[in-house]
């Protein structure tokens, strides 16, 4: 049995209280909360300004056949099968505007299938969504195409069709095998179901296998998450991810099902991540970045040794110099200086489709500041370091009196040449970027940075 969890060395929790509120994830900078309105020209502009990029392509499908509580996607949730029938359709015929659009034959690198539960549906509409994708787009040979699956509802013939259609990688929902936090958040998933699917899956040839947990749910201790990460260690998967759950039941009203008195304290929160962190290394997985740790042959681990790993909407990646098109309601699109959100109502996204083929309603355009400040956000939610040079950045005074501080409570090393974060820096990394965060996104909206 695992042995009961300590906070990290140097983190106290008075350096909780001082780092570890809301900040945002900094999956892009500026972030999604900085959108306004966008137009599918906006969009269009922003491939055009570097047709010669590889494209990276996320297809968003919605559906899931029950509410998870602790959920924050945009997720749809029914147990119609026409439902997802007809938004099927309505998907590739943007997908057909897009690619008629596109100049050339731009090679698509990437494709990765989020949600919702892409599982929700059954395996021929699957079939048929990906043999049209691959119609419409240029795929180049060995393309990572990888896709979300919730065990619950994931069938053999479902993996089958997957990996039929070129599917290489797969992501499983675990979040924690415990019974009780399995049932405060109203996802019950026997350890059993999905050992099952990630052996079907083994067997079939994918060879990347990762598991997505999230520490700081309802009933969840360090001691309880500690069993839960030994039984993932035991599974072998090739990625982990650890997520912290974001409690924002004002924003997300079914999070309103979840008892606030359930919730661990950020202490506790810590503890189930440095335990965690800490046994996936001592069994061999290396840590990528703020909360992905991979085998040490995992692409991830190379692009983070040369230096080219990217953050993205859907996490840490290798293909940083791709521009990436969203399709399906809620997708956003990162090309070039640009992003852009479709729209996220089903009826209205369709209505879009059906009239323009595009379905572009929010996004934003990048200044020159914003530019260097993303290269700054991102070197450090990557690397956890910056060198001024290389950034092409000088920190303001005020920004430069924040970073003192935080050198002073342990969180960083500054000098002239740069800045680096510490070991318990690392689990601040949110709140050290949001040092150079010149947006005016409200952080009351954003998850806790611990």
């Amino acid at each position: 049995m695992p042995a009961a969890a300590h906070l990290p060395k140097g983190v106290s929790p008075a350096l909780l209280a001082r780092y570890g509120g809301p900040v945002p994830r900094y999956t892009s900078y500026p972030t999604a909360l900085n959108f306004g309105p966008f137009t599918p020209a906006d969009l269009r502009q922003g491939l055009a300004d570097h047709p010669a990029r590889p494209l990276s392509l996320y297809v968003h499908l919605p559906f899931c056949r029950s509410v998870c509580l602790f959920c924050g996607c945009h997720a749809v949730h029914t147990r119609d099968p026409r439902r997802g029938e007809a938004y099927v359709g309505t998907l590739l015929r943007e997908a057909e505007a897009v690619a008629r659009w596109l100049p050339g034959r731009r090679p698509v690198v990437q494709m990765h299938w989020g949600g919702g539960s892409p599982t929700f549906h059954p395996p021929e509409q699957l079939a048929r969504l990906a043999d049209a994708l691959w119609q419409l787009f240029y795929f180049l040979p060995g393309a990572e195409r990888s896709v979300e699956v919730d065990p619950r509802v994931t069938t053999p013939e479902h993996l089958r069709v997957l990996r039929q259609a070129g599917f290489n990688r797969i992501s499983l929902g675990v979040q924690d095998f415990d019974p009780a936090v399995q049932r405060a958040v109203n996802r019950v998933q026997p350890e059993a179901q999905t050992l099952a699917v990630m052996e079907c899956a083994r067997s079939l040839g994918f060879h990347g296998i990762s598991v997505d947990l999230i520490c700081g749910l309802p009933r969840q201790t360090a001691l309880s998450f500690a069993r839960t990460v030994d039984r993932v260690i035991a599974s072998a998967p090739d990625r982990v991810s650890i997520f912290s759950f974001a409690h924002l039941p004002a924003r997300i009203p079914h999070q309103r099902g979840i008892d606030a008195a359930d919730l661990p304290a950020p202490e506790e929160r810590l503890r189930c991540f440095f335990q965690a962190s800490r046994a996936l290394q001592e069994a061999g997985w290396r840590a990528i970045g703020m909360d992905h740790f991979a085998r040490p042959s995992d692409p991830l681990c190379r692009a983070l040794d040369e230096g080219t790993l990217h953050r993205s909407f859907q996490g840490y990646t290798t293909h940083g110099g791709a521009d990436l098109i969203g399709l399906g309601a809620s997708a956003i699109s990162a090309a070039g200086r640009i992003y852009a959100q479709n729209e996220k109502d089903l009826g209205t996204y369709a209505t879009r489709v059906e009239q323009e083929g595009w379905a572009t309603a929010r996004g934003l355009r990048l200044g020159e500041d914003d530019l260097i400040r993303r290269r700054v956000v991102m070197a450090l939610m990557c690397r956890f370091e910056l060198d001024w040079a290389r950034e092409g950045y000088s920190p303001s005074p005020a920004e430069w009196s924040r970073l003192e501080s935080m050198a002073g409570d342990g969180l960083l090393e500054l000098d002239a040449t740069g800045l680096r974060a510490t070991p318990e820096g690392r689990f601040f990394i949110r709140s050290i970027a949001q040092v150079f965060d010149a947006s005016s996104a409200p952080s009351a909206l954003c998850s806790r940075a611990v």
